[in-house]
């Protein structure tokens, strides 16, 4: 699965993107699970996901901090695999990858998600 980000992900658009094999975003991006300065604590995985992918001190960071970050930062951080050129291709940007992936065989790709 392919997260294709652009604009505000915060909270729940951020967990779901968490929950993708891969990320994209546009420039523009900005990412943050907020839920803390509500009192709060991020539900739909993002506490058990974002560490994986950033490390713990980053994730520390941001969930209780609650902070945004750029696509820039995301990137430098892990939270994102890279970005689009900009904002009007990164459609097409996701489409090439999607496209470049399903060319693969099938039962490679299965295996290779379930021993990583």
């Amino acid at each position: 699965m392919i997260a294709s980000n652009h604009g505000y992900c915060f909270g729940g658009g951020l967990a779901i993107a968490l929950a993708c094999d891969i990320r994209i975003a546009s420039p523009d991006a900005i990412f943050a699970l907020p839920e803390t300065c509500l009192g709060l604590v991020p539900g739909g995985g993002g506490t058990q996901r974002l560490p994986r992918l950033v490390g713990l001190a980053k994730a520390l960071d941001l969930l209780i901090t609650g902070d945004r970050i750029d696509a820039a930062e995301a990137l430098r951080c892990g939270l994102v695999n890279w970005l689009a050129i900009d904002r009007n291709s990164l459609e097409r940007e996701t489409g090439e990858l999607a496209t470049r992936i399903a060319a693969r065989p099938a039962i490679a790709i299965r295996y290779v998600k379930e021993v990583a």
